[in-house]
């Protein structure tokens, strides 16, 4: 008991005897080969398991296997495995298909060493910061020299790249899908280039160009504003028919221009912020679109599922047709309009029906309006209101109660009120009864038969109103509280 039992064929005292089925395959192996041999087996064994602890198993994987695990790491780890070896240097820089560079002047003189490792990119973003000086028509005509199989670009902020750099990228980079620029000092021409030379372009984004317009407009060349653009957008179905998103910002385009952008069938993402008018007068924010383009993208465009106005008057008019068109429409934001009141969130409500996320900011939309969002809307799941003044909070909390899966977020002076409520009683030690007081509220507000179509407006209004009444006698009642706990504690 207690020794270890010795390698032998003999039975010992308390441990079962071999099988002859077992001691006869061990005799056999034994008999193919004599002891000495065996000892220099294992001893060789283990000096061969010592010997690939430090042997590296990467080099038996091909330089294409190695390149598939590059591809599951962010860039921070993809940087620090090239790090490791001449290999994976090489190897990981090929296999890097996004980059994002900082395109300062200084940029130029790295471009060939930078794209000799990087050369098979098709994703870049070159920004540069607003007070620096970025590269220009040369180095963009470098890159675009070197990335041949470029899919998707973003340029911010590279004032010194004129029209002929983007020329020079259009003609060398044909297989170009998606187009992002803004703060930049090219006009209508450098965008019209990468159309002409690129037919496969998809997505496109026009943010704040600079640059000085291409042709007198009135009579007159306006900083920051590069021209008509209506003309472009005329050609532009022609050009890229495939096109799916387009994204326009201070861009001067009117009902003309998003006529002929509505050719474009395919659009599923339309985003028009603050289109503006150039005149002798100067610069200024226009309601250059109206019901006419809209509409016209609303018969055009069956397909479009994302919808952002800002600066933009649409009338109900015009959203009913989207609304009724668009079956497919799931986010729509509407941001500074004149003409968005509740008649038209009534329209959205009623004929929205498989919009997930809607956006309201700065409209003349009141409380009545919000109400209809109740009953309409089936697959709403959030709804963000800023900055409209006529509805409160309190039609917020009403719809979070009739559906309790919708995500409402709103800002206003009355949510900031509710919150210092809140923090005076957390001071007398009250708050911390305040949540029974809301769940039992929250209760009592499921257990009322409330309508779900928004047809029944007064059924609404009185319900809404009764949890109004609810609402204001739990703050009331706190208040009170509060004031007599702090007169109990001056008066002992």
């Amino acid at each position: 008991m207690g020794q270890s039992a010795s390698v032998s064929s003999r039975s010992e005292p308390g441990r079962r005897p071999r099988s002859s089925a077992a001691r006869q395959s061990f005799s056999d192996c034994a008999a193919t080969m004599g002891p000495e041999d065996g000892e220099q087996s294992s001893v060789t064994s283990d000096s061969d398991r010592v010997g690939q602890v430090g042997r590296d198993s990467t080099v038996d994987l091909p330089d294409e296997c190695l390149a598939m695990v590059f591809q599951f790491l962010g860039p921070p780890d993809r940087s620090n495995c090239s790090l490791v070896c001449k290999r994976w240097l090489v190897i990981e820089g090929q296999s890097r298909h996004r980059i994002s560079l900082d395109a300062r002047a200084v940029l130029l003189e790295a471009i060939p060493r930078l794209f000799s490792r990087f050369d098979a990119v098709t994703k870049l973003a070159l920004k540069c910061e607003r007070r620096s000086d970025s590269i220009g028509d040369e180095g963009l005509a470098l890159i675009s020299a070197r990335c041949p199989n470029l899919t998707r670009l973003k340029i911010r902020a590279c004032r010194e790249v004129s029209e002929e750099g983007m020329t020079s990228l259009a003609k060398n980079c044909p297989r170009l899908r998606k187009l992002s620029c803004g703060s930049c000092t090219f006009g209508s021409r450098g965008i019209n280039a990468v159309l002409a030379h690129c037919p496969l372009l998809e997505e496109l984004s026009i943010k704040r160009l600079r640059g000085i317009t291409d042709e007198p407009v009135g009579g007159s060349a306006l900083f920051r504003c590069s021209g008509d653009w209506d003309k472009l957008f005329e050609e532009l179905p022609d050009l890229v028919p495939g096109l799916v998103e387009v994204h326009l910002e201070k861009i001067n385009i009117s009902d003309r221009g998003l006529y002929a952008l509505s050719s474009c069938i395919d659009l599923e993402v339309l985003h028009l912020v603050r289109t503006t008018e150039c005149t002798n007068a100067g610069l200024a924010f226009a309601n250059r679109i109206g019901d006419e383009g809209l509409a016209a993208v609303a018969r055009r465009c069956p397909n479009l599922q994302e919808l952002v106005l800002i600066g933009v008057n649409p009338t109900a008019q015009s959203l009913g047709l989207i609304a009724g068109n668009c079956r497919n429409l799931e986010r729509l934001a509407l941001c500074g309009s004149e003409t968005i009141g509740d008649a038209e969130i009534f329209c959205i409500a009623a004929k929205c029906v498989a919009l997930k996320k809607l956006c309201i900011k700065g409209c003349p939309v009141s409380n009545h309006g919000m109400e209809a969002l109740a009953g309409g809307c089936p697959n709403l799941v959030k709804v963000k209101v800023k900055k409209c003044k006529a509805v409160t909070a309190d039609v917020a909390e009403w719809l979070k109660t009739i559906r309790g899966s919708l995500a409402v977020n709103l800002d206003s002076g009355t949510t900031q009120r509710l919150e210092q409520l809140d923090a005076s009683t957390s001071e007398s030690g009250l708050r911390e009864n305040a949540p029974d007081h809301a769940q039992l509220l929250v209760e009592q507000m499921s257990g009322m038969d409330l309508p779900s179509s928004s047809g029944g407006r007064s059924a609404m209004s009185k319900a809404r109103w009764r949890f109004i009444s609810a609402r204001n006698f739990m703050a009331s009642t706190l208040r009170r509280l509060s004031q007599n706990g702090s007169s109990a504690q001056h008066h002992p």
